[in-house]
C-alpha cells in the first residue's frame, strides 16, 4: 500500500470543486446516494432488520445503495438468530422417537433443538458479515438485538470499531 492519505473518492471531489479528468481513473465510491432499498424476497421480520440498519448507519454518510447486499444478509441473519430463540423459549431439547431394530420396540429420546445448531450457524455468519461492514462505517456502532432463552441473559451486543 502507498503511503499518505487515502485517495478521495470521485463524489469528494465533485462536490469539492477539485474533480480533474486524470481522477476519474479512481472509482472510489463511498456513499452520498440514496440509501438502499430491501428486496420484495425478504419477510416482514427481515424488511424490519433491514431498514432499521439502514435507520442506523443512514448518519455515518458511508451508506449507499451498493451496501444493499451486505445489508440484506445482515438482516436475513439477524431474523434467522431471533427465530431461533423464539423457538428455544420452549426448550434447548426436543423429543424424537426412534424406531426399533430387529423387533426391538420404538423409543424416545431425548436431542439437542436443531435451532441450536441453527443459531450457531446465524451468529457464525453475522461475525463475517460485520468483519466486513464494521470498518466500512469507522467509528459508528451498530445495535444488534440479541435475545437469548430465558435461561440466558437478554440485551444488546454493540459492536464498535
Amino acid at each position: 500500500m502507498r503511503p499518505g492519505p487515502l485517495p478521495k473518492p470521485i463524489e469528494e471531489r465533485k462536490a469539492d470543486g477539485t474533480m480533474r479528468s486524470s481522477y476519474a481513473s479512481v472509482p472510489l465510491v463511498v456513499g452520498g446516494r440514496k440509501p438502499p432499498r430491501p428486496s420484495a424476497y425478504l419477510t416482514a421480520a427481515q424488511n424490519r432488520e433491514f431498514r432499521r440498519l439502514v435507520r442506523e448507519l443512514k448518519d455515518s454518510g458511508l451508506l449507499d445503495s451498493a451496501d444493499r447486499g451486505l445489508l440484506e444478509l445482515t438482516a436475513i441473519e439477524v431474523a434467522t438468530l431471533a427465530e431461533c430463540n423464539q423457538h428455544l423459549e420452549e426448550g434447548l431439547t426436543i423429543l424424537v422417537t426412534r424406531a426399533g431394530y430387529n423387533g426391538a420396540p420404538a423409543r424416545e429420546v431425548e436431542e439437542p433443538s436443531p435451532y441450536l445448531k441453527m443459531r450457531e450457524d446465524a451468529v457464525n455468519k453475522l461475525r463475517y458479515i460485520y468483519a466486513e461492514l464494521c470498518p466500512a462505517i469507522g467509528r459508528h456502532a451498530i445495535r444488534i438485538p440479541f435475545f437469548l432463552p430465558k435461561t440466558h441473559l437478554r440485551g444488546i451486543m454493540v459492536l464498535i470499531t
